[in-house]
């Protein structure tokens, strides 16, 4: 009899864990702290302001869990903290979304990281050259940059061979003229090629190359709807190519070339721009390039340097609008997950966009960013982390 319990006991011993593995969802919790003081001088007003600048702070819970058949689910929320000058309070709310993959297929439903933008830039901040990178939400009243990187998602892709990714996607993005609709506003699809992170020491030139295409379910004015006979002549439609290689394949010194063109086709009625509401809706080629160098030492990255550079140019615009970035900057890893980072800005605007939004501006950064990812119940492999669907740089 005590060696039957004996036994009895080493076999619940065995199967505890299992047990456990099986109720227990992996948990993963990650965030980002970004602070900086940033020093900021415009040509037209002559005013100079040093300012603390805490937003893009972000902290966020994922949850995943094995399902009965080959898929799993995972839950993801986070928080962040928005720029200080936004109509967005104290916090707000980056992700929350339910996602449904196997193998070769993913669903997400809910609020999470909109398709607007392709390549992900070595910039401090995901916003620093927002209007030369990512698609613009014409539904924004230009005071919140949030607008255009976050929506209300239901997106399907399907990956194939673990490289190739197609995306289709349905949008609710924020209108600030009418912020309690719910409804859908915006549909696309993306086609990517991507090299899986695991596979990142292979060196291979090309790393990612994607197009998309957007189109916003806004109207135009009522005398050119009348005119129109299809009703995609009445939405706002972009396309989006981007691009991102291995210039050097060495495993110590990484140097990467990115790129990304986004061509907004417009509305032909919208010549000059007044307001914000014409900056986002004028016919517009955007471009933005950068050059980046990572050194790695014993596999883990110690600095970075990385020179950037765009434009966004208005056909259409009588008075030959146009605006130009500029984007140098460095980073060094003084510790575990904690980076210390100097970058300067120059943005160059003519035409109607100086009128709109000023003229030539200056600003550096020095900042300090501390990021973590903790993993506990470790149960599967991951294509991404938590940590990935917010803006990084040096990795």
């Amino acid at each position: 009899m005590k060696k039957s319990l004996i036994l009895l006991s080493y076999l619940l011993s065995l199967l505890t864990p299992a047990v456990s593995a099986e109720v227990l969802p992996e948990i993963e919790i990650s965030g980002k702290g970004v602070t900086s003081a940033n020093l900021k001088w415009q040509a037209n007003t002559g005013t100079t302001r040093l300012t603390p600048d805490y937003s893009d702070s972000t902290l966020m819970l994922g949850l995943r869990q094995k399902l009965y058949s080959d898929w799993r689910s995972y839950f993801a929320m986070g928080v962040q903290l928005p720029d200080a000058d936004s109509n967005l309070g104290d916090l707000f709310l980056s992700q929350t979304f339910l996602q449904l993959e196997n193998q070769n297929q993913r669903i997400k439903v809910g609020r999470a990281n909109a398709q607007t933008s392709l390549v992900m830039f070595p910039t401090l901040r995901d916003d620093d050259a927002l209007s030369f990178a990512y698609v613009l939400n014409p539904f924004s009243g230009g005071k919140n940059t949030q607008d255009h990187q976050y929506a209300n998602v239901l997106e399907y892709s399907y990956v194939y061979d673990q490289r190739w990714w197609g995306t289709v996607h349905t949008e609710n993005f924020v209108d600030f003229k009418n912020p309690n609709a719910f409804g859908i506003n915006a549909l696309g699809g993306t086609l990517a090629y991507e090299v899986p992170a695991s596979q990142i020491w292979n060196r291979e030139v090309l790393q990612y190359a994607g197009l998309s295409f957007y189109n916003f379910l806004t109207e135009r004015d009522q005398a050119q709807q009348a005119q129109s006979l299809q009703p995609i002549d009445n939405s706002l439609r972009s396309l989006a190519a981007g691009v991102r290689l291995n210039v050097l394949p060495d495993p110590v010194h990484f140097v990467d070339l990115r790129g990304q063109a986004t061509y907004n086709l417009g509305f032909s009625e919208v010549t000059g721009i007044e307001d914000y509401s014409d900056y986002t809706r004028s016919n517009a080629l955007a471009t933005l390039w950068s050059l980046r160098y990572l050194h790695r030492r014993l596999e883990r990255p110690l600095f970075q340097v990385s020179l950037s550079g765009g434009a966004r140019l208005y056909p259409n615009n009588p008075s030959q609008s146009s605006e130009w970035i500029g984007l140098l900057n460095g980073f060094y890893r003084i510790g575990e997950n904690l980076d210390l980072g100097l970058q300067y800005r120059y943005l160059n605007r003519q035409g109607d966009v100086k009128s709109l939004l000023g003229s030539d501006e200056h600003r550096v950064q020095v900042a300090l960013v501390y990021s973590f990812d903790m993993r506990f119940f470790d149960q599967f492999d991951d294509r991404n982390s938590l940590l990935n669907l917010e803006h990084s740089y040096l990795k």
